[in-house]
């Protein structure tokens, strides 16, 4: 058996899957830089999409316990549930302000940020074409590229993320397509991208004597194929990778010392309900089921560590029954 394949050693290639999404926004940026820089600035747009894509499009595992702790803890919160003040619950009181927010919102969203980016980019690219410099043509092809790009900007926004149903497997080309299409949403953006690049190449190819600086945007064809091939195999979430499954497993950690602070007869109604926010949150690749039985796992070895004093009988129940929001 190859070592490499092991779970604490994955092979080259299922790590360069996990970053797909980063890969992509970076290969985009120096595309994006290479565009802007001969003229054309919709680049510009683009650009920030790709900085977005590649900074907050694979979180770490810490980051990501912090992002799904912060929205638990104003869950809980919300719901007038007391959260112990104890070190093993300190995630789950922290407040975030108004730059936390900003922040977990383009860890939410990176793929949504760069393909609304896209769209602005690619309406200032289709303007360029069709409404050139004076003493210049048409560049048809440039507008087409932007339009591409518009088409899978939107698509990878619109289409949901959606898991092959083995017990009903699509009939006929056109049901495969769509499915296999609704499984990795991203491939849709990936394909209208790659058929951009195509109208870029010639649009560049016809324009190379009408600006010194077009040769550049051969740059930004060459960088924007490869980050089309990893765009294809990115997902919107990170659900199911292992700094995720990781985060999770602390989140039910911490979830377990609240829900063993309340009053007995109340512990499994907010563990439920606990287990069922956790299952809504973008990044859980789990079942509200899997979930519970985890949180009553981690609930049995906070209990076997001895019985809790003070605080936890100073616990509301006012938050009983909660209701579970995204």
């Amino acid at each position: 058996m190859d070592d490499s394949a092991t779970s604490d050693n994955p092979p080259k290639a299922s790590k360069l899957k996990e970053h797909s999404l980063n890969w992509a926004g970076l290969s985009y940026i120096i595309g994006d830089v290479a565009l802007a820089a001969a003229g054309e600035w919709g680049g510009a747009w683009w650009l920030a999409g790709g900085v977005v894509a590649t900074m907050y499009g694979h979180p770490k595992a810490e980051k990501q316990f912090q992002l799904l702790s912060d929205r638990l803890g104003n869950y809980l919160r919300r719901e007038g549930v007391e959260i112990p003040e104890t070190p093993d619950t300190e995630s789950l009181r922290r407040k975030g302000g108004v730059l936390d927010h900003i922040e977990s919102f383009m860890y939410t969203y990176p793929s949504q940020i760069l393909n609304t980016a896209y769209t602005i980019g690619s309406l200032l690219l289709i303007r360029s074409g069709l409404q050139p410099k004076t003493g210049q043509k048409r560049d048809y092809a440039l507008a087409g590229a932007g339009a591409l790009v518009i088409a899978g900007a939107l698509g990878g926004l619109l289409i949901k993320e959606k898991k092959p149903d083995p017990d009903h497997p699509p009939q006929g080309a056109a049901e495969k397509a769509k499915a296999w299409i609704q499984e990795k949403p991203l491939r849709w953006p990936a394909i209208a991208y790659g058929l951009n690049d195509v109208m870029l190449a010639i649009s560049t190819y016809q324009n190379k004597k009408n600006n010194p600086l077009n040769s550049l945007k051969w740059i930004t064809v060459s960088t924007y194929a490869f980050g089309n091939v990893m765009l294809a195999l990115s997902k919107k979430n990170n659900a199911g990778n292992a700094a995720n499954i990781e985060a999770l497993e602390q989140l039910a950690e911490t979830s377990a010392h609240v829900i063993a602070a309340q009053p007995p007869d109340i512990q499994e109604k907010l563990l439920q309900r606990v287990a069922t926010f956790i299952a809504l949150q973008k990044e859980s690749h789990m079942t509200a089921d899997e979930v519970s039985a985890m949180l009553h796992q981690k609930l049995a070895s906070v209990a076997s560590r001895g019985p809790l004093t003070g605080w936890q009988h100073r616990t509301s129940p006012t938050g009983i029954p909660l209701t579970p929001t995204l």
